[in-house]
């Protein structure tokens, strides 16, 4: 089966075009990325700026024609946080869909959280022992943990790195001050929800704050897929990481690497999300990969479809 899965997050929009067969087993054909950052002022204003929705609904045409070119079997879109709080989110969904063709989910935190845990994991064929997963998206944050018994407890947070890089940073780079307060605030929300770990718990992080540190960390100009999946970083890396990128203007982040792109001026409080996530919890280690929602929408289109088929039993 040939699925389209999209993900409309508050800074980027991600494309999957995957094969899934019979066992559930995806092979990606076409991934693609766009940084229309409709989150943009969410936070302050509650709306989506008008200015965002023609390069929104374009980059979804975009997507529907890659989708057409496939023939993919289903198109599958959801969005997020950015979306999902605004108060104009009706007339900027009914616009995409006129304008694109595209039919839009948009998804509760917790729905977010388990389909990403559900993509997350799937580059394990099955979940590891008590994984947890961290989403660092641009309005919010989505950290999922599975027991023994494999449920899972899905926690979103209003943190994210355009909500927290427009509220606390006026100066680039951020004054102390300002790194301070942020910091203050992010810790004050894991403290709400946060329990230790134990050392077999394996954290996996997905999105772009994830697989841009590790384009970072391992010393990359442009994205290279197959060195960053699977990529693990000790918590004193993205410490270090944290304090490099925070002493940086957007200018001087994006000299790092191009693949900061789109991203310069929110990286810093993107990481300092992931550290502060990764102190708080008690996490050691992290695990980043490519995958995440886009992947847990195609599996959740794959499993809807091929159960409608299934002769019953009996």
């Amino acid at each position: 089966m040939k699925i389209c899965a999209i993900d409309i997050g508050t800074n980027t929009f991600l494309l999957l075009i995957a094969n899934i067969d019979p066992e559930g087993r995806i092979t990606p054909l076409v991934q693609l990325q766009r940084m229309p950052r409709i989150g943009r002022s969410v936070d302050a204003g509650g709306r989506i700026g008008a200015e965002a929705f023609s390069p929104a609904a374009a980059i979804l045409s975009e997507f529907a024609s890659h989708a057409a070119s496939h023939s993919c079997d289903v198109i599958a879109a959801c969005a997020t946080s950015a979306v999902r709080d605004a108060v104009n989110r009706s007339d900027f969904i009914g616009e995409m869909e006129r304008r694109s063709g595209i039919r839009i989910e948009i998804l509760s935190g917790e729905e977010e959280a388990a389909l990403t845990y559900r993509g997350a994991v799937s580059r394990f064929g099955a979940a590891p022992v008590s994984s947890a997963v961290i989403d660092i998206g641009g309005g919010s944050t989505e950290i999922i943990s599975a027991d023994a018994s494999g449920t899972l407890h899905p926690v979103s947070l209003q943190l994210g790195a355009v909500r927290i890089t427009e509220r606390f940073f006026r100066a680039d780079p951020p004054a102390g001050e300002e790194l301070e307060a942020a910091a203050r605030f992010v810790d004050a929300a894991f403290n709400a929800v946060a329990t230790r770990t134990d050392d077999r718990r394996q954290l996996i992080a997905v999105a772009g704050t994830a697989t841009t540190l590790a384009c970072f960390d391992l010393g990359l100009n442009r994205y290279e897929g197959k060195d960053v999946e699977g990529y693990i970083m000790e918590v004193t890396r993205v410490t270090h990481w944290r304090n490099r990128l925070s002493a940086l203007s957007s200018r001087e982040i994006l000299s790092l690497s191009s693949v900061a792109g789109g991203r310069e001026d929110i990286i810093t409080a993107g990481v300092m999300i992931l550290e502060r996530a990764m102190v708080g919890f008690g996490f050691r280690e992290v695990t980043m990969t490519e995958r995440g929602l886009r992947y847990g929408i195609a599996l959740r289109e794959f499993d809807r479809r091929t159960s409608q088929v299934r002769p019953a039993s009996g």
